[in-house]
């Protein structure tokens, strides 16, 4: 998994170089390339740098497309994303807001398939302490995944992971475990037991068995995660939820 993509990466590193020496800073080549090469540093936990990176493609794309264009968008999207890993919630509310305005002027209300950067905007209202826009926004995403992909869908296992980080921060720890029950559920059947994404429901388990005092399981699912991401090289992803979760928790 993430040795097939450090390879891709090293590739997107040198595609970067040479776009950049054949057409310079201003082309939309050169924008994608730091695109990659964000999303390269975003999959090694390198948030910062991602960040950066994709504030260089919007900046390109911008001065070339104009702001109400797919990849100024995407560009916005991409920035909330590493903002919220950072913890940067109002950077990564006014981002992502930005970039589904853009998409409602390129596509329309109702054309536009915003359940992904819907599920996000809700993520980060949630871990700025609005619940209120959290679970309106996060409400709104499973919807649409729902809508457009079916309840089998990445987009699907992705609200009902946030939807229960929501439920898990509100201290509603039924609600919490069904949602992640059901993000495990579609996760394994899309990319089976032994993935990175599918740990990440089974560590968040983990910790909610943990907080109810089921011991026993708590340190099962711990466990198995943890050997899913030491085996591809994620480690960082269970140090994200440590620290992401377990401060709020009393």
């Amino acid at each position: 998994w993430l040795g097939d993509y450090n390879k891709l990466f090293e590739l997107a590193k040198k595609s970067h170089e040479i776009y950049q020496y054949a057409y310079g800073e201003r082309h939309s080549e050169t924008g994608l390339t730091y695109k990659l090469l964000g999303t390269g540093y975003y999959r090694l936990g390198e948030y910062e740098k991602a960040c950066s990176c994709y504030e260089k493609s919007k900046e390109i794309w911008t001065r070339i497309y104009g702001e109400v264009h797919s990849r100024p968008s995407v560009a916005c999207f991409q920035i909330g994303l590493a903002c919220i890993k950072t913890g940067n919630y109002t950077r990564a509310i006014k981002e992502i807001e930005q970039s589904i305005q853009i998409e409602k002027e390129i596509a329309g209300e109702e054309a536009a398939d915003l359940a992904i950067s819907f599920n996000h905007l809700g993520l980060a209202f949630t871990l700025s302490g609005d619940y209120e826009n959290g679970i309106q926004n996060l409400t709104y995403g499973m919807q649409e995944g729902m809508n457009y992909y079916g309840k089998n869908s990445n987009d699907v296992a992705e609200s009902n992971y946030y939807l229960g980080i929501y439920y898990y921060l509100t201290n509603e720890l039924h609600k919490s475990i069904q949602y992640i029950l059901d993000s495990y559920g579609i996760r394994k059947e899309l990319y089976g037991q032994e993935n990175p994404e599918t740990a990440l429901s089974i560590y968040f388990l983990g910790k909610l068995y943990e907080k109810i005092g089921e011991q026993n399981i708590a340190i099962k699912h711990q466990t198995e995660a943890c050997e899913i991401f030491t085996t591809y090289h994620t480690m960082h992803l269970k140090l994200e939820i440590d620290t992401l979760v377990s401060p709020l928790i009393h």
